[in-house]
C-alpha cells in the first residue's frame, strides 16, 4: 500500500482519480478482504500521513526491506496502475518507477509485461467511460 500511495503522491499531485483508483483497488484486494470499509479507508489515510514524515529513498528503503520477495511484483504493479491512472506519467513517476524495478529486482520482462496490462485496462476503462 505505502508504494502506491507513494506513487499518487510522488508528483506533488496526487488526482482525484488516482486517490478513488488506490481505494478501489485496496476493496477489490483480498489482502483486505477482513477490513470493513472504513476501517480500509482509515488504514489507507494512516499510511498516507506517515509519507511525509519519510525521504523518497526512506520510502523505497523501508518497502524493500519489509515487502516479501511474492509481493515485490505485487507492489511493482500497484505502483504502475497508480501512477497511470490519471493517463499520464509524469517525469518523477517514470523515475520511481525505475527505481523501484532496481531496488525490487523486478525484470524487464516482468516489467514490460505489467506496463503493456494495466495501460491496455486503462484504455478501456477510458473507453468505457
Amino acid at each position: 500500500m505505502a508504494v502506491a500511495a507513494m506513487a499518487i503522491s510522488v508528483d506533488g499531485c496526487a488526482d482525484d482519480c488516482e486517490v478513488q483508483r488506490l481505494k478501489a483497488m485496496a476493496y477489490m484486494n483480498p489482502l483486505y478482504e477482513d477490513f470493513a470499509s472504513d476501517e480500509l479507508e482509515e488504514y489507507i489515510r494512516s499510511i498516507a500521513a506517515k509519507m511525509p514524515g519519510l525521504s523518497y529513498g526512506e520510502t523505497l528503503n523501508r518497502c524493500a526491506e519489509t515487502l516479501p520477495p511474492h509481493l515485490k511484483e505485487t507492489a511493482y504493479a500497484w505502483a504502475v496502475e497508480m501512477a497511470a491512472a490519471n493517463g499520464t506519467l509524469a517525469l518523477a513517476e517514470d523515475r520511481m518507477l525505475h527505481d523501484l524495478r532496481a531496488i525490487f529486482g523486478i525484470t524487464p520482462a516482468f516489467s514490460q509485461a505489467v506496463d503493456t496490462a494495466i495501460m491496455a485496462l486503462l484504455r478501456n476503462d477510458r473507453q468505457a467511460d
